[in-house]
C-alpha cells in the first residue's frame, strides 16, 4: 500500500502495510507468516536471506529496503516509502551491493535426495527453517 494511505489502526492483512502489494504479501506467506502482527520484531535481513533461499534466487536488494520499511513501521515508526531506507541499507549491508559473485549454500531438498544449491548473500547464514526451497519452486538449481 502507498505509505501515505496507511492507517495503523486498520492493519489487518499484509497489503495494509506500507509498500506492500500482492507480490510482497505472497513473499511473507512463503516465509511462513500469516498475519502482519507476526512481523513485529522480525529481522529484515534474515527475512531477505530466507526469501532468497525459499525462491532459489537472489532477490533485488530493494526487497530488503521494503522489509526494512515494514519492520520500521511495525516498531512504531512512520509509514515511509521504501526508497527512504536505501541509504541505510547501503550503509548497514554493503556486502549486498558490493558482491560480484555470490557464494552457494548447500541445503537438502525436501525429498532428502542429493544436494540442492541456492544462491545466498555473502556472510550471512540462512536460518535452517527457511533454508528449504518452497514446494514447486522451479528456480532452484540442482548440481547433480
Amino acid at each position: 500500500m502507498n505509505p501515505a494511505k496507511v492507517v495503523r489502526s486498520r492493519i489487518r492483512q499484509f497489503t495494509d502495510l506500507p509498500n506492500i502489494g500482492p507480490a510482497s504479501a505472497r513473499d511473507f506467506v512463503l516465509l511462513g507468516f500469516s498475519e502482519p502482527a507476526q512481523l513485529i520484531g522480525a529481522d529484515p535481513l534474515v527475512m531477505y536471506h530466507a526469501l532468497c533461499a525459499a525462491t532459489g534466487s537472489r532477490q533485488d536488494p530493494c526487497v530488503l529496503d521494503v522489509f526494512m520499511s515494514v519492520t520500521h513501521f511495525l516498531s512504531g515508526g512512520e509509514a515511509e516509502p521504501w526508497w527512504h531506507f536505501t541509504a541505510q541499507r547501503k550503509r548497514q549491508y554493503t556486502a549486498l551491493d558490493n558482491a560480484a559473485a555470490e557464494p552457494k549454500a548447500a541445503v537438502r531438498p525436501r525429498d532428502g535426495v542429493g544436494e540442492t544449491y541456492v544462491e545466498t548473500c555473502p556472510g550471512v547464514e540462512i536460518p535452517s527453517h527457511a533454508a528449504q526451497p518452497a514446494v514447486g519452486t522451479t528456480r532452484v538449481r540442482d548440481k547433480r
